[in-house]
Parts: C-alpha cells; structure tokens; sequence
C-alpha cells in the first residue's frame, strides 16, 4: 500500500494524552500517537518529524504517527494481529517501548 503523508515535519502546537498537534505550512495536523511518542518529542517543539500512517475506516479517517520509523514499522506490524485496531496498537505501544516489545517477541517471551 502507498502513503499519502510519510512524514510531517513542523513546530508542535500542542500534545494531549494520546495525540500530538504539528503545525506544517499554517496547517495543524492532529495526530494519534503513543506515550513514548509523546515523551520522546517533548520539548522538541521546532523542527519535529513525525512518521505518519493515515488510517481510513468506513467512519473514520487518522492520521498515527510516531517519532521513529521503527515504532511505525511495530505500529504496522501490531495491526495486522486480528482483533488489534488502530487504538488497541497505540495502547499497547503507549504501554510498553517498542524495543522492549520487540525483544520480547523475539525471544519469545509472552509472560513479560
């Protein structure tokens, strides 16, 4: 599948709970991200980059991005778990470092 947004690079306006607000060319894009996200472009507000996924459902269209191309990549991959949307995969890498995910899995350790 071809993406419409790779990347969006601007000035953070604003960051919530699970979102992120980066102004590029006077246009405010919002977009859905994880925690480590979050902390991790935290006081970067000039210049941030932010990996984009544009998510288009029956009822809804987001934009996910995230600070690296490697949470996008696990972003991607979580996604195509059945029974794992687009908010469940953002949970989950707002709950745990993607590394840490990623090293988990591939020792295969699901108690962790």
């Amino acid at each position: 599948m071809k993406k419409l947004i790779d990347f969006i690079k601007g000035k953070i306006e604003h960051m919530g709970e699970d979102y992120l607000v980066i102004e590029n060319n006077s246009i405010g894009y919002k977009v859905f991200t994880s925690a480590y996200t979050t902390s991790d472009l935290n006081g970067k507000s000039e210049n941030a980059i932010v990996y984009t996924q544009m998510i288009v459902r029956e009822d809804d269209i987001r934009l996910c991005g995230f600070s690296s191309r490697a949470e996008l990549k696990v972003f991607d991959l979580l996604r195509t778990v059945k029974g794992v949307g687009t908010k469940v995969a953002v949970g989950i890498l707002s709950s745990i470092p993607y590394v840490q995910l990623v090293n988990i899995l591939m020792a295969g350790d699901a108690n962790s």
